[in-house]
């Protein structure tokens, strides 16, 4: 994984939309491999906010076993982490799938935002978001290979809300994704 937070200041960027802006919100997002939103079942009882933030109002709480529609998600990334390039390597895909769309030199740095699944991140450079599969276990850190060509030196710090409606018809946000079942479609 790539994360970019105390090297901000240093970006080359001069002007203001080539900087990144945190938080960042990547509305629609579902960060697992085959991560879909669908109808799911609570795996434990859990709070439901009317916006997707820990001090916003609560709005209700769903018990155990209680199915609900899970609509939409975002993941907020408050910080990004940080990836150093090694080797010269070409990488970075735009969401319609075109790419490599950046060669980068030994030296720059990537900006990961969050995990997308199957090994995939969608990273911040120079002002644009890009995704890329980085071959970069969770935990490892340092000379890890990406093809030898990345040196990850932090993570980023993210949270994912899901917007779900409820049997009732009511709709909310939680934190609590680990209190759905269901929200993966190759399981």
């Amino acid at each position: 994984m790539i994360v970019f937070a105390l090297f901000l200041p240093f970006c080359s960027a001069s002007s203001e939309e080539a900087k990144l802006k945190l938080p960042f919100y990547d509305w629609g997002a579902c960060p697992f491999e085959c991560c879909t939103y669908r109808n799911w079942e609570t795996n434990k009882p859990v709070i439901v906010r009317d916006k997707p933030s820990g001090t916003a109002n609560e709005l209700f709480r769903i018990p155990t076993h209680q199915p609900v529609l899970g609509i939409t998600g975002v993941v907020i990334t408050t910080k990004p982490g940080v990836s150093k390039i090694v080797k010269p390597v070409q990488l970075g895909y735009s969401k319609d799938g075109k790419g490599p769309l950046l060669s980068l030199l030994p030296g720059e740095a990537i900006y990961t935002l969050h995990y997308l699944g199957e090994g995939y991140e969608l990273f911040w450079y120079e002002g644009h978001t890009y995704s890329d599969q980085s071959n970069v276990s969770e935990q490892a850190y340092g000379d890890v290979p990406f093809e030898g060509t990345v040196k990850v030196e932090s993570r980023p710090e993210t949270t994912w809300w899901v917007k779900i409606k409820d049997k009732k018809g009511r709709k909310g946000w939680s934190e609590e994704s680990d209190g759905f079942d269901n929200m993966d479609a190759c399981g």
